[in-house]
């Protein structure tokens, strides 16, 4: 089994009760300044990450002792007390970040979400207005038109591997969660006034590519982890939850199972319910791996660039973004505008970024970095 290094660094904060016993917003404050300014960039410089974040200190990985050794000996790292609460008769050269321990551990990729304390299926949030996410093991499946009757653009098939476990949420990212981000000075502060379709715990619409990714690198920096946008290949991965059919649910599709534009029909399918907006997230029933609405509602958006086939694709999960076509970038699912064909687990569509009232996007967190 293949297995990969890994070095945990270990910091803790000296005097924490005591400092926020006497000045807990100025701590607070302070320390989110000081990891701002310098112990976030210092981890990303050495291509680390932090793992977790607790009040009272952090865990941070990094593929190499010598890149968390460098880390954990720079002294700026520390935050003098000064900064902070402290009594006048105490030593104001005192240090606030402590290294107490630098680990080397080997995580074998199939332990990866168990190494964090999770398992495929788990569900978790990272706060309280985080996203829920869910667990997705790793594994192997035919990626494409698998069925016939599809576009060029979903040819050839192949074969695709998620070498390891991720997390992805189980809705797609709500209002709720958005204006979250807006109100803690993420997202560009784009809230625009006067969306027709519902708010609350509707998908978020009339939100472009580059909104999303400004809401994952919020997401990142307000948690420690490495949130994302799915690849392609992720997200047809995660909608079909080991099916083979165009829908998770079977060949064909009906408005008791997912929103879409219900004039039209695909296979046995009936006529349904045309309900011209977006419904709340989880209105319908959950994929094998605990997904909703990865079919309709919403079109998602996700990492790759757009090509018009599936010639020279990647094989190992990743997101495509190379070639002559990244002014445009894919979107899946189809949406409460959509006819049914366009809501199968193979159809791929694209766009040059606009903000549009059909299109949203759901988020991705990577569980292991090498």
């Amino acid at each position: 089994m293949e297995r990969r290094l890994a070095a945990i660094l270990a910091a803790d904060v000296v005097g924490y009760s005591r400092l926020m016993a006497g000045d807990e917003e100025g701590t607070l404050v302070r320390l989110k300044a000081h990891r701002d300014k310098i112990t976030d960039p210092a981890i990303a410089k050495h291509k680390g990450r932090i793992v977790k974040l607790m009040g009272d200190g952090m865990l941070a990985e990094f593929a190499s002792v010598w890149a968390a050794s460098i880390v954990g000996g720079r002294r700026n790292l520390c935050l003098p007390t000064a900064w902070a609460y402290t009594d006048a008769r105490e030593d104001r050269g005192a240090v606030l970040h402590r290294i107490i321990g630098l680990v080397l551990v080997a995580l074998a990729v199939s332990d990866i979400a168990s190494a964090q304390g999770l398992k495929p299926g788990e569900t978790f949030r990272d706060c309280p207005e985080c996203p829920e996410m869910v667990v997705v093991p790793a594994g192997r499946f035919r990626m494409g038109d698998l069925n016939g009757g599809g576009w060029d653009s979903e040819k050839p098939v192949h074969t695709v591997t998620i070498p390891q476990p991720f997390s992805i949420g189980k809705y797609e990212v709500t209002f709720a969660e958005w204006d979250a981000c807006v109100s803690d000075g993420g997202c560009g502060g784009y809230r625009r006034k006067g969306w027709r379709r519902g708010r609350g715990d509707r998908p978020v619409i009339n939100v472009s590519w580059k909104d999303a990714n400004a809401y994952v690198a919020w997401l990142s920096r307000r948690t420690g982890y490495t949130y994302r946008l799915l690849s392609e290949a992720e997200w047809e991965y995660a909608a079909r939850a080991g099916t083979t059919t165009p829908f998770h649910f079977g060949s064909s599709i009906s408005t008791d199972q997912a929103n879409y534009h219900g004039n039209g029909t695909y296979g046995s399918g009936r006529k349904g319910v045309y309900r011209q907006k977006t419904v709340p997230v989880g209105s319908f029933p959950a994929n094998a791996f605990g997904l909703h609405d990865v079919h309709g509602n919403v079109w998602e958006w996700v990492e790759d660039c757009w090509h018009w086939s599936y010639e020279g694709a990647p094989s190992d999960g990743g997101a495509w973004t190379t070639g002559d076509n990244c002014s445009s970038r894919v979107l899946r699912g189809g949406s409460w505008y959509s006819g049914p064909k366009y809501l199968r687990a193979a159809q791929r569509s694209r766009d040059g970024g606009v903000r549009s009232d059909s299109l949203g996007f759901r988020v991705a967190r990577t569980l292991f970095t090498p």
